[in-house]
Parts: C-alpha cells; structure tokens; sequence
C-alpha cells in the first residue's frame, strides 16, 4: 500500500466481481458470500488506506462487507457506483441481473452514518430524467450529503447507445450540463447539485486525503 501510494494512488476500489486472485479481501456482490464478509487482509488495507490517505471504495461489496468495513474504518468511504434498489423493483429486465449491486434504505444508511458517498450509476437509467429521478431516490435513502454521479460510466460520450459507458439519448449540450438542467426541473436546489455533481465527493476526498497529498 506504501508503494502504491508513492506512486500516487488516493482512491483504490477494493473488490470487483470475482475473488482476488493474490489475497481475498472481502465478499463480492456476486452473491457467492464463503467468506463471512471482510477478510482479515481486507481490514488491513483498509487500515493501511486510513492511516496513509487514500479513499476505499466499496463499489461491488457485499452488504456484509460494508457493514464489516464500518467497523474498521476511522474515515469515510465511498461506494463509487451503483442504485437505488427501488428502481430495480419497477425495471423486471434489470431487476435479477442488478439487485445484488443496489442498496436499499438500511445499506445506504449505513454508508451515510459513516460520512461516505455513493454514486449513482447512468447503466440503471435510459434517459436523463430517469437518471435524475435515481439520484432523487437515492437521496432520499442516504441523503443529499451522501449522494454523487456515478463511475464507471463514460460521461464525456457524446453517442447515445444502449452500451454501458454510452450516453444517455437526450443528453445535449453536455453529460453535467443535461443533469444539471434536469435536476433543477426536478426540484433540486443549485446547492443540492453542486453537493450531486462533485461537492460531496471533494468532503470525502480531502477529509481522507488531507495533509497527505
């Protein structure tokens, strides 16, 4: 970890899909769950992230994990990209592919009461107004401080396509410039967007990083 972090790592997403092939760290969201949630190696690169600087992301996590990692960490975290599991719920082609990924109310609760963000995905929407409508949801799981735009998503992609880093098929004029616009036609106050689009994420990213960078 003190490699990495001379090297200029400050956000390490600690799982993906399958096991890690060097060392486990933790369970997946891929619903296999044979590790009790986070290993004992998984705590100590979490410990190692607080102590040098450096932002976990717990995107693809189980819940088990996450809650393990509460437990461990003395700063916030992040889970970079995901949804609300009420969207999942009225998208049935979605619905049994993605519900491992989401969190409902008491997983995005424990994300928030530990001061950590979660990004909302562009894959779970078909539009602008759907993805707005993801953020607001989220939000009112977790709250307006702990929510953000998604990862893993190609945002600065000016082809729409049904592709997961494709854009979003009404997004002129820009991927921020479109949510903004639509957040605000949504209810969103112009400080509710700023804390959306980058603000909430910088809290988290100075907090963990600070003095260190």
């Amino acid at each position: 970890m003190e490699e990495v972090y001379k090297r200029g790592l400050r956000h390490l997403q600690l799982l993906h899909d399958r096991d890690d092939l060097v060392a486990r760290l933790g369970d997946t969201d891929n619903g296999r769950d044979h590790m009790g949630g986070l290993t004992s190696i998984g705590k100590e690169v979490i410990q190692e992230c607080n102590r040098l600087g450096i932002v976990v992301d717990l995107a693809h996590a189980a819940p088990q994990t996450i809650l393990d990692a509460t437990k461990v960490s003395t700063q916030p975290f992040v889970v970079s990209h995901t949804g609300p599991v009420t969207h999942a719920a009225d998208n049935s082609q979605m619905a049994g592919m993605m519900q491992p990924r989401l969190l409902n109310r008491e997983r995005a609760k424990v994300v928030s009461d530990a001061g950590g963000v979660i990004g909302v995905w562009k894959y779970m929407a078909g539009s602008v107004r759907e993805y707005v409508q993801n953020i607001k949801a989220m939000v009112d799981l977790a709250g307006i401080d702990h929510v953000g735009i998604g990862t893993d998503t190609n945002i600065l992609s000016s082809r729409p396509g049904q592709a997961t880093n494709a854009a979003l098929p009404d997004m002129r004029g820009g991927f921020f410039y479109a949510i903004a616009g639509e957040m605000l036609r949504q209810g969103f106050s112009v400080d509710d967007i700023g804390k959306v689009g980058g603000g909430n994420y910088c809290r988290v990213f100075n907090k963990v990083t600070d003095g260190r960078a």
